[in-house]
């Protein structure tokens, strides 16, 4: 057996210096996230979506993936906040959380709460973000108007009130928003015109 053992197993990536990839999609998982995977310092692709972990997003794993620039937890049980410290993880460009219309189960089985954190704005390279049929509350953070890079923002079926902050037109690169089912009460604001790349827009179902 040999340290490099491990790069055989189904869905992990190594390069010669340790894990940077490790994938298990629908592959049965429950329980808490392992703290443990903060370990794999060298770790760029956390992808684990449609498992059923029950747990928290683990903060002490989070700080310890520096080089992370691909979390996807989409379709798990997953409960409390999200962590600020992602807003440290300045290589991430691309975030998906919560629920999707690929996952069959309840709605109630994603208990996420709290509020976007306004640290996320710190993600100079982000390029997707995904917080979808989760119990987030709150409004649209005003820095995530400092994400220049971000392409898609998808906030669907959330309990986010208030207005889309008109910050959003620094989003210069954005090609797709949606934040229908919310509670969202006064429309499209008129800096969405600025917005030249953008294609696809759905605010349906708001207040």
């Amino acid at each position: 057996s040999t340290s490099m053992d491990h790069c055989e197993r189904d869905g992990v990536t190594c390069n010669d210096v340790g894990v940077t990839g490790l994938s298990l999609p629908d592959y049965g998982l429950t329980g808490t996230v392992p703290q443990i995977l903060g370990a794999l310092h060298k770790l760029e692709r956390l992808y684990l979506p449609y498992n059923a972990f029950t747990s928290t997003i683990p903060s002490h794993l989070i700080v310890e993936l520096k080089n992370l620039i691909d979390l996807d937890l989409v379709g798990n049980k997953l409960s409390g906040t999200i962590p600020t410290e992602l807003g440290a993880l300045t290589n991430l460009i691309s975030i998906k959380l919560g629920l999707d219309d690929s996952y069959g189960g309840s709605d109630d089985d994603n208990v996420i709460f709290g509020t976007i954190p306004t640290e996320l704005g710190q993600l100079s390279s982000l390029q997707h973000l995904s917080i979808t049929r989760t119990n987030i509350h709150g409004n649209i953070p005003v820095e995530l108007g400092q994400l220049t890079s971000l392409k898609r923002l998808y906030l669907e079926m959330n309990n986010i009130g208030r207005s889309i902050p008109t910050e959003i037109k620094t989003m210069i690169q954005l090609e797709a928003l949606d934040s229908h089912f919310n509670n969202l009460t006064r429309g499209i604001p008129n800096v969405v015109g600025d917005l030249t790349l953008l294609k696809s827009i759905d605010l349906s179902y708001n207040d």
